[in-house]
């Protein structure tokens, strides 16, 4: 989950030039959350889909399934919904259930291990998509998961942005001709 939340994160950042705002609920939580507030715009959200389970759940289906579609008419936003791995179709099917008559642009992902191939096709991506060089040890061991992988990569592109930040030479760059300054 951390992993998608990163990449979901740096695409928000560049759509939109800011950091959204992002939301990790427990059963109870979500619920009060869609009855108060429920705006998926400028968010990501993150959710168990057990939740929505049950008696309780056709409740919180409904209001959810009335978020959804309000959503349509709002600023991008993300939503994450958890569930095991044998359930993902079932659940990718209720939420197209939900959204119609519309047509939810839904991504499966998987978590596994990866493998040594799997790693460096990563980082290799990570590192052309974030424009960084790769240093010694990354990508890292094998017995890492893809979601460490990420989150190694975001501190490796956050201490590469601070190290340039901090350089001296970029002090005297003028970043547009119409600035003043410098």
């Amino acid at each position: 989950m951390v992993s998608i939340a990163l990449i979901l994160r740096e695409v928000y950042h560049e759509f939109k030039g800011r950091l959204p705002e992002t939301l990790a609920f427990t059963c109870t939580d979500f619920r009060d959350w869609l009855e108060s507030d429920g705006r998926f715009n400028r968010r990501i959200v993150v959710a168990d889909w057990s939740c929505v389970r049950g008696v309780e759940g056709e409740k919180l289906r409904e209001l959810l399934r009335k978020r959804l579609l309000e959503s349509l008419s709002q600023d991008l936003g993300f939503v994450l919904l958890l569930t095991e791995p044998d359930k993902v179709l079932s659940v990718e099917g209720e939420v197209k259930v939900l959204f119609h008559p519309h047509t939810p642009k839904i991504v499966r992902v998987d978590s596994y291990t990866a493998n040594e191939q799997a790693l460096k096709a990563v980082a290799d991506t990570l590192s052309e998509l974030f424009k960084i060089p790769r240093s010694e040890g990354f990508p890292m061991p094998l017995l890492n998961t893809l979601p460490k992988l990420f989150a190694d990569a975001d501190r490796e592109y956050k201490d590469f942005v601070q190290q340039n930040l901090q350089s001296k030479s970029i002090a005297f760059v003028k970043r547009d001709v119409g600035e003043g300054g410098v």
